[in-house]
């Protein structure tokens, strides 16, 4: 998919999304963020003791980031400000981990 039309869906997303938010006021949508974070850990935790579904989790992360726009419309959060918030906590990290192979640490954690 080309940039263009990539940018187009986006924006077609979020004034379906504007139309969502509108019919559910703010604080319902907050308390269905809360609810769909809640959906996405239980069947994570299914997942660590063997039970998950792939398609239950698919399903639940995409209830999430359906929720985690209708939040940054709510928020008035830009997709700038985002991507920078994004950008510094990947960057923060990987230079966590370095430090930590520096120091010979372990993690602690393997895949499942």
């Amino acid at each position: 998919m080309e940039a263009e039309e990539r940018e187009g869906k986006e924006v077609m997303d979020m004034i379906k999304l504007e139309e969502i938010l509108r019919h559910y006021s703010p604080e319902a949508q907050i308390v269905k963020s809360i609810e769909e974070l809640a959906e996405l850990q239980a069947e994570l935790a299914r997942l660590l003791i063997k039970q998950g579904d792939v398609k239950k989790i698919t399903s639940e992360i995409a209830d999430v980031l359906i929720m985690v726009n209708q939040l940054t419309i709510i928020l008035d959060i830009t997709p700038e400000d985002l991507e920078n918030w994004i950008k510094f906590k990947i960057d923060r990290q990987l230079e966590r981990i370095r430090e930590q192979e520096q120091a010979g640490a372990d993690c602690g954690w393997r895949k499942p």
